[in-house]
């Protein structure tokens, strides 16, 4: 297990690639907080899975988008836990930030979201630069178009889905858990020599 006794906070927990995250940090041997927004039940339902792996799991309600519901959670979750720079003085890791497929594609309609992706390539690299005299290596992965609740509009559409697959080289969507299983590699000590990278986990629709 390449995880085996790791503590991971894993932000989005309760849902969607999230979840897929925290399913696969368990069953390598990781111990995990679940972190939500909206439902607790969800994030629970996360939490006895990773139990159900052997592993200890919390779950934690914040925004992460908020530093004063960050610094509280970080105080709830074990000392080995870590959330960007807010604890990065404290402990030696592994950060993987998620962003998007559209740090490397044009989709219609996106121009105030598509920035924010390819900037978390930048902030990536720059946080790598600042963090690895802490022991910290950053990483980013890209995911493509993924089965979720949150694309379910792109998966049912008759019009869309076909325009989109046919942009894939695998010729479907993604699962949750493909994306964990890349993040649960970068997070590993397989990865030790691996910082400041982003790579896109899209079954080949970013090069085509």
């Amino acid at each position: 297990m390449r995880l085996k006794d790791k503590v991971a906070l894993i932000t989005g927990g309760s849902r969607g690639i999230g979840r897929g995250i925290a399913e696969i940090f368990a069953e390598e041997g990781a111990h995990v907080a679940v972190n939500y927004v909206a439902s607790a039940a969800e994030a629970e339902i996360v939490a006895e899975y990773v139990r159900s792996k052997g592993r200890r799991a919390m779950t934690v309600k914040a925004d992460v988008a908020k530093r004063v519901d960050v610094e509280p959670m970080i105080d709830r979750v074990w000392d080995e836990v870590y959330c960007r720079r807010v604890v990065a003085d404290k402990r030696a890791g592994s950060i993987v930030n998620i962003g998007s497929i559209q740090a490397a594609k044009v989709l219609p309609g996106r121009t105030h979201y598509a920035p924010t992706k390819l900037g978390l390539e930048a902030l990536t690299r720059n946080m790598s630069a600042e963090m690895t005299p802490l022991g910290i290596r950053v990483n980013c992965v890209h995911p493509g178009l993924i089965d979720t609740d949150m694309t379910e509009w792109v998966m049912k559409s008759p019009e869309i889905l076909p325009v989109v697959l046919e942009q894939i080289s695998l010729g479907r969507a993604g699962r949750p858990r493909e994306i964990g299983s890349v993040v649960s590699f970068f997070a590993s000590d397989e990865a030790s020599y691996l910082t400041g990278q982003s790579v896109h986990v899209d079954g080949g629709w970013a090069g085509k």
